[in-house]
């Protein structure tokens, strides 16, 4: 039932803010205020709340894409304590607290600004949101909405914002135009009393370390820091001070090392982003401060340095070849972390700390909680689990972590299911989701997609809240699930790509712009600018609920879109990640071309982004076998410059994928073959003929011969294409490959025979 007051001024509102705050600081809760109307109105309106509520004393951030209101807000607001910033630069944002917030979004609706401002306020505190009426910016339209792209905005988020915001306790929305509110609730007085903190009597980390933590969940990390054997598992909310115990838990745990061996412990830590991991450091800092210890500490390469301990932050590719030199890993927001990663972590270091968000707007650990917990179950390895429940800024009943995860989806799970359910797999249908029915319905459409975001997150970490505001207002984004009896099991997000007029190729090469990757990517590498104006979709993200995965789901899903796409006149379907062996099976098993690989590896993943094409029509088939044709040629050429740290089983994976290259001739001379004949024949050193080897090695792939097995094919990748150092055991058996290549390839190129070597029929030979 919509709530509506009547008011003639906004002096109740004023007055509405002033009760509710009492109500607030009583029960350690937040209170949010949601002004909508016209953008000028609404900006007054919060500017009247900045002067009026505000007092010197209080801490406040103001987070804004308008200049003028940040002046005009800057002069009003009182406060000795304030902050204000853009929106896109809330990621600097992470780790402080204050008592208020005004959160502008008059421009777009940038849910990833407005979950990390609402994170920041503690509780007692009040947070004002500004919204439009309608959202008609320049701004707007270029988020949601991609060039060449002609349908216009959905518009569902902010309807879903007010519409779903009514009936949340501790949420008020106020129209400025009307200057009524639109929904107020009921205020219920509660008193908070906070949880007494039991220090341990007998510790083994210094008490002034432990009478640093926050929370009792705080001190339990710290116990197990002090029984660190192997692994530690942190897992958390956002805004449970996670962050902050490892950075008490570490230099507790150097203070015992140093005392026992004689010097200080070398840490490295890891995550996507350095910004996740300042609050590592800055506890570090504080823990050295209550000992009277001294360090260094450069926050410019999030370095630190002291008697006790060296804390040096890496990017993940760069943490792993420091496993022989650094004690420990601290790996945070590890669900971030390509799996296969953690897989060759955990054979790299003996202690590590693996931390991760269950449940945030940076995204989910669900996928890590859900599959490395299974391997690590599995495989009998011995490690520590700790969960942190409790809030540290507000209390556990604060009703504005409720709304926020409720409209953001930020806790959906997979609804449980039966594996019985895979008997009527036949029966499955791939259904579209209409936006506006399933983000503004009722319980039963709310929940259905609810699940179908669960498994999304489950599966997909970069899942946020930006992914979430594209489903909905993104006119090119589309939802389908995969179901059987009307229960989703299969989730797809997808993007239309393509139909671009071949008059604007050009400008689409020069600007490269968002929501075009698969045409941009593969006309940027291959020349080929025809392919832009064929229409394509591209798979944003697909996941398989976590009970069933492993059971065929993913590819039945991928095998209907093909349907669908095909109905609809689509060139072809596509994705791109991150390239690792397993997501590569998947998508070569599936009969998708890789068409592209990025050049520059991504320094956070250690990944190289990978682009897969299935062709869909006869000339989108010609164009994607040429690009992967390209690519191959490609990577034999720089797999020991550009492409030096691509993993050895992904690129055997693609070069062994695709049509035989013909005229790749071995560029060799009659000493070159003398070389190597020698090599084979007496032995020697590799070095001597290397450069020849990879001649022939080149030609094996391109040509698509099939006569080594997988193993011995990597092998010669790893040695001879990607110069890597191979172990002595290793030495014999690269000379007996050779001797292969040699008989089957090098004395056939160089006679007039006809070539030996038995080759791969199609591209599926190595599948």
């Amino acid at each position: 039932m919509l709530k509506m007051v009547a008011m003639m001024s906004i002096d109740y509102m004023l007055e509405a803010i002033k009760v509710s705050r009492e109500f607030a600081k009583s029960a350690y809760e937040r209170r949010l205020f949601i002004m909508v109307g016209e953008n000028q109105k609404v900006a007054r309106t919060a500017l009247k709340i900045a002067e009026q509520i505000v007092d010197e004393d209080s801490s406040v951030i103001c987070s804004s894409n308008y200049k003028r209101f940040q002046n005009l807000f800057d002069e009003v607001c009182r406060s000795k304590s304030k902050r204000i910033i853009k929106n896109w630069e809330t990621d600097r944002i992470l780790g402080q607290t204050y008592d208020l917030s005004f959160i502008d979004l008059r421009d777009w609706l940038d849910v990833m600004a407005l979950s990390r401002v609402v994170g920041t306020v503690r509780g007692g505190g009040i947070i004002v949101v500004m919204l439009p009426r309608d959202y008609e910016s320049k701004t707007y339209y270029e988020e949601i909405v991609p060039p060449y792209y002609p349908k216009p905005p959905r518009k569902i988020m902010l309807r879903r914002l007010i519409e779903k915001s009514i009936g949340y306790q501790g949420v008020y929305i106020f129209d400025v135009d009307k200057n009524e509110f639109i929904w107020q609730p009921n205020e219920e007085r509660r008193v908070y009393t906070k949880s007494e903190i039991k220090i341990p009597e007998n510790t083994q980390f210094p008490k002034e370390i432990y009478k640093l933590a926050a929370s009792q969940d705080q001190v339990e990390v710290l116990r197990s820091f002090e029984e660190w054997k192997n692994y530690i598992i942190l897992l958390a909310n956002r805004g449970r001070g996670k962050s902050a115990s490892i950075g008490l838990g570490i230099t507790g745990y150097a203070w015992r090392f140093a005392r026992k061996h004689k010097r200080a412990l070398y840490v490295c830590i890891t995550s996507r982003d350095e910004l996740n991991v300042e609050e590592v450091f800055r506890f570090a800092e504080i823990a050295h401060k209550a000992l009277e210890l001294e360090y260094k500490f450069s926050e410019s390469n999030k370095e630190f340095e002291s008697d006790l301990l060296r804390l040096e932050f890496r990017f993940p590719h760069r943490a792993i070849k420091l496993a022989g030199l650094a004690d420990c890993l601290i790996i945070d927001e590890v669900a971030a972390i390509p799996f296969s990663y953690l897989k060759r972590v955990i054979n790299a270091y003996d202690k590590i700390v693996f931390s991760g968000t269950v449940h945030g707007y940076e995204g989910t650990g669900r996928v890590f909680a859900v599959r490395f917990l299974k391997m690590l179950d599995e495989s009998g390895i011995n490690y520590q689990k700790v969960r942190l429940e409790e809030p540290i800024r507000y209390s556990g009943t604060d009703p504005i972590e409720k709304w926020l995860f409720d409209m953001l989806f930020l806790d959906a799970e997979p609804a449980p299911v039966d594996e019985s359910i895979l008997e009527k797999i036949d029966t499955a249908k791939l259904v579209e989701i209409d936006p506006s029915k399933y983000f503004l319905g009722e319980k039963e459409a709310e929940n259905f997609v609810r699940s179908l975001i669960g498994i999304l997150t489950t599966a997909h970490y970069r899942n946020n809240p930006k992914d979430l505001l594209l489903m909905c207002d993104a006119p090119h984004h589309r939802i389908f699930a995969l179901t059987i009896d009307s229960q989703p099991l299969v989730a797809l997000q997808i993007a239309e790509e393509g139909g671009i007029p071949q008059d604007r190729v050009q400008e689409l090469l020069e600007e490269a712009p968002l929501g075009q990757l698969i045409p941009d990517n593969v006309t940027r590498y291959t020349g080929l600018v025809s392919f832009p104006q064929m229409k394509g979709l591209r798979i944003v993200r697909i996941a398989t609920h976590p009970k069933l995965q492993g059971r065929g789901l993913g590819s039945t899903a991928l095998k209907l879109l093909e349907e669908l796409a095909k109905k609809e006149g689509k060139d072809w379907i596509g994705a791109s990640f991150g390239a690792n062996p397993e997501l590569l099976n998947f998508w070569l098993k599936n009969e998708f071309y890789v068409a592209n690989l990025s050049p520059l590896i991504n320094p956070k993943t250690g990944e190289y982004s990978a682009i897969v094409i299935k062709p869909l029509s006869e000339e989108a088939e010609r164009l994607v076998k040429e690009a992967n044709r390209q690519l191959r040629i490609r990577l034999l050429r720089e797999l020991r410059n550009t492409y030096w740290e691509l993993e050895t089983e992904t690129a055997h994976k693609i070069l062994k994928y695709g049509e035989p290259i013909t005229g790749v001739i071995p560029q060799l001379n009659m000493g070159d073959v003398f070389r190597l004949g020698l090599y084979v024949s007496l032995g020697g050193k590799i070095e001597a003929c290397i450069d020849v080897v990879d001649e022939i090695v080149k030609v094996y792939f391109a040509g698509g011969y099939n006569f080594l097995s997988p193993d011995d094919e990597q092998l010669i990748i790893k040695k001879i294409l990607q110069r890597q150092l191979l172990k002595r055991e290793e030495l014999h058996l690269i000379r007996e490959i050779i001797k292969r290549l040699w008989q089957q390839i090098a004395k056939v190129k160089f006679s007039k025979g006809r070539p030996r070597g038995k080759k791969s029929d199609s591209k599926h030979s190595s599948q």
